[in-house]
């Protein structure tokens, strides 16, 4: 699946799994998702670099910290998921959320001043004007923000999904950029809300006690 720095509780408790995704996605390795794509808004760019930071693959990633990394892709339509969870120091999976809910503030509309093609090419968006739209997430999270970047293509949807969760020092970052259309988009909110749930049902049990593993496990990568 992906990078795993984690014991198999976690994964158990809050990764994706393949039934959880829409149909025709792969596992893909882990990823810094928005890397290259540089909108002209500082707090949507910055929104989009926290995203990134949360990746095992991130230079600012810390290896110390016990966390899991889940990926996968489809080539057509383009579309990539990621999801990172992490067990932070005391305080800091609180920072990350409240800073994550500030940038999203600050981004109406995430514009990476380009105009062509509409659509997403698995690489970057080539059209502007991605207007955000609050997402309704499951209760029970201590905090939680979700997010919708989106532009209607037709009888196609492109943009990108974030989502920033804590239960108590346990961070999960979801991102799903791409094309999602029809039972694709109905799957991809299935799929948010069924993880979500996940990382507060193991948070109520205290049973995912996590420790540093060894090694990783490699995965393809797209």
């Amino acid at each position: 699946m992906a990078a795993l720095r984690a014991p198999a509780a976690l994964m158990t408790a809050a990764a994706l799994r393949p039934e959880d995704v829409p149909e025709g996605f792969l596992p893909a390795d882990d990823q810094e998702v928005f890397r290259g794509m540089r909108p002209s808004d500082p707090d949507c760019a910055r929104l989009l670099r926290m995203v990134d930071a949360a990746s095992g693959r991130s230079s600012s990633a810390d290896r110390d910290v016990p966390q899991s990394h889940v990926a996968y892709y489809r080539a057509d339509p383009a579309a990539t998921l990621v999801e990172h969870v992490l067990r932070l120091p005391s305080g800091e999976a609180a920072k990350r959320v409240d800073a994550a809910r500030d940038a999203v503030a600050g981004c109406p509309v995430i514009d990476f001043g380009r105009s062509g093609d509409s659509g997403w090419d698995g690489h970057g968006f080539d059209q502007t004007g991605l207007e955000r739209r609050r997402l309704s997430h499951p209760e029970g999270q201590d905090d939680a923000v979700a997010v919708r970047y989106s532009h209607p293509d037709g009888d196609q949807r492109y943009g990108l999904d974030v989502i920033f969760a804590r239960e108590g020092s346990d961070l999960l970052v979801l991102a799903a950029p791409g094309e999602f259309a029809g039972d694709g988009e109905r799957r991809l909110r299935l799929m948010e809300a069924r993880v979500l749930r996940r990382l507060a049902n193991a948070r109520d049990r205290e049973k995912v006690v996590l420790t540093p593993s060894p090694g990783e496990t490699p995965t393809p990568r797209p």
